[in-house]
């Protein structure tokens, strides 16, 4: 996450954060990195690919556009927020 907040543009962290997720059963929450890396670059194919799986296993039968807006900007503040989470424990 430290990263991220380096370099909130780096879709290949993204993506490498979801797999990470979705290896440990946490497809749900697999979704919001996919989706805020979808809207960086919403040509990449594996991240679409990506993103089917996690939805496809998590308790969701679809997901909409909707909530794939919400789920990247839920993403880019909860990066946000880390780093000052960070910065209060020290």
């Amino acid at each position: 996450m430290s990263y991220l907040q380096q370099s909130p543009e780096d879709v290949v962290a993204m993506a490498t954060l979801a797999r990470i997720y979705a290896d440990n059963g946490w497809y749900d929450a697999a979704i919001n990195p996919l989706a805020r890396a979808l809207q960086i670059d919403p040509q990449r194919r594996s991240l679409w690919s990506a993103l089917d799986r996690a939805v496809e296993k998590s308790v969701k039968a679809k997901i909409t556009d909707a909530e794939l807006t919400r789920r990247a900007a839920a993403f880019a503040e909860a990066v946000e927020m880390w780093g000052m989470a960070v910065e209060k424990r020290r």
